[in-house]
């Protein structure tokens, strides 16, 4: 199995422990649970969560703001869209902070991005949000104005 996204995460125990996704979008630990049992351990639903503070194995992404309609990568950055004031800017920024998750943002400017958009909610409810009601993206742009004509898009949909 190829594995794509890597993350470190401190174990209770003292041990620092793998948890690593594959192309199809498998999950695996280092820890004695996975490597023996082949069952999900709590470090990997930590890490899916949002929930542990983890390193990138592989070297988390930099994020940017830019000028971009969704979280789009650009020579090894991943640049996302700035979020308008207002009802709009909820979803967006769920949806981008969904995407930089989901692209392998480093971990410490997702972390701080996150808590000056939600300060008060844990990842797995904006990734649960996301995943239940689809990415919200803009669609056109405007001269001028720049990106507006927000949508919502369906999950797998790109």
């Amino acid at each position: 199995m190829e594995w794509i996204n890597k993350y470190k995460v401190h174990g209770s125990n003292g041990h620092l422990w793998t948890v690593s996704k594959s192309k199809t979008g498998e999950w695996g630990c280092s820890c004695p649970v996975w490597k023996f049992r082949r069952q999900e351990c709590h470090h990997i639903l930590s890490v899916k969560n949002g929930e542990l503070p983890v390193e990138e194995a592989n070297g988390g992404r930099e994020i940017r703001p830019g000028n971009v309609p969704e979280v789009t990568e650009k020579d090894g950055i991943l640049l996302y869209p700035l979020v308008p004031f207002g009802p709009s800017g909820v979803p967006l920024a769920a949806t981008i902070i969904y995407d930089l998750n989901r692209m392998g943002a480093d971990r410490e400017q997702l972390k701080r991005y996150r808590e000056k958009m939600f300060p008060k909610t844990p990842m797995r409810n904006i990734l649960s949000y996301v995943e239940t009601h689809g990415r919200y993206v803009y669609t056109e742009f405007i001269k001028g104005q720049g990106w507006t004509n927000p949508i919502f898009k369906r999950m797998g949909i790109r």
